[in-house]
C-alpha cells in the first residue's frame, strides 16, 4: 500500500453534535461570530450574537433539526461522510480524502493537521459549495490558508472556489429535474441559500446588482465571482437543458 502523495479536504459549513438547545446555540455562536457571516465589528457582533441571536434563536433552531435529525445523526455529517467515503475508493491510495466542517466537528483543522503530519506534496481545498460566497467558501479557504500558512512546508495547494458552471454539476440537476417533469407544471421553481445585500455588494459588480427580483446579467468578468449571477447562471443553464422555453422567466427564491 504506498503512502498519499496528495490530500484533498471536502470542506462543509458544518453542523451541531446534536439537535439540543444547548449544542445547538454552541454551534451558532460559533458560526455567527465569524465576520464574514456578520460582517460588522467585533464588539457589536459579540453583543448581537452572544447576547441577542443565539439564546433568542437556539430553541427554535433546535426544534428544527430534531425534525431533519436521523438516528445516525445529522443528514450533513451523514452525507458528508458518504461523499468521503466514494471519493477515497475512487481515488486510491495515492490520495486521502477527509471531511472537515469549517465550524464544530470534524474539526477542519484536525484534517489540515492530518495532511501536514503525512508530509503531502499537494494539498487540494474543495468547499461543497457550488455558487462563492463570502461567508461559505470565503470563509473555509481563509481558514485553511491561514492553517497551512503556519506550516513549516507548505505543499501544492489549490482550492476550487466554485462549479456552479461545471457541466457534470448541470447535468446532475437537468437529470434529476426531467426525472420529475410529466408535462403537466405551472411553475419550475429554483431555491438558493441567501445572503445579505450588503455581501452581493461587496463583490462589486460593476453597478450590476439591484434590489428586488431583476435577473441578475450572464456571467462576464465584472460579476463572476457574484453569488446571485453564480445562482442565475445555474438557474438559466438547467432549464435550457431541460428544454424549458427560454420566455420562462428565472426567478429565485432564498430559504432565508
Amino acid at each position: 500500500m504506498q503512502s498519499p502523495s496528495t490530500g484533498v479536504l471536502l470542506l462543509q459549513l458544518g453542523t451541531p453534535d446534536s439537535p439540543s438547545t444547548a449544542d445547538v446555540r454552541k454551534y451558532l455562536r460559533q458560526f455567527l461570530m465569524d465576520a464574514r457571516v456578520i460582517d460588522v465589528p467585533y464588539l457589536l457582533r459579540q453583543v448581537l450574537v452572544n447576547g441577542i441571536i443565539a439564546n433568542f434563536r437556539a430553541p427554535k433552531s433546535a426544534k428544527l433539526y430534531k425534525e431533519i435529525w436521523t438516528e445516525e445523526g445529522s443528514p450533513l455529517l451523514i452525507y458528508g461522510k458518504s461523499l468521503q467515503k466514494h471519493l477515497q475508493s475512487r481515488l486510491g491510495d495515492s490520495h486521502i480524502v477527509e471531511l472537515g466542517m469549517r465550524y464544530q466537528s470534524p474539526d477542519m483543522l484536525l484534517a489540515l493537521e492530518k495532511f501536514r503530519k503525512l508530509k503531502l506534496k499537494e494539498v487540494i481545498l474543495m468547499p461543497l459549495y457550488p455558487q462563492f460566497a463570502s461567508s461559505s467558501t470565503g470563509s473555509s479557504l481563509q481558514q485553511a490558508y491561514e492553517t497551512i500558512a503556519k506550516w513549516e512546508v507548505i505543499p501544492e495547494t489549490h482550492a476550487v472556489s466554485s462549479y456552479f458552471d461545471h457541466p457534470d454539476y448541470i447535468k446532475l440537476w437537468t437529470d434529476k429535474g426531467k426525472a420529475m417533469m410529466d408535462g403537466n407544471f405551472d411553475a419550475f421553481v429554483f431555491t438558493f441559500h441567501g445572503v445579505p445585500w450588503r455581501h452581493i455588494r461587496k463583490t462589486e459588480c460593476g453597478g450590476n446588482c439591484q434590489d428586488g427580483p431583476k435577473e441578475c446579467a450572464p456571467i462576464s468578468q465584472q460579476n463572476r465571482v457574484c453569488y446571485r449571477a453564480q445562482c442565475f447562471a445555474n438557474a438559466r443553464a438547467v432549464r435550457d437543458q431541460i428544454g424549458l422555453p427560454e420566455k420562462i422567466p428565472i426567478s429565485l427564491f432564498n430559504q432565508d
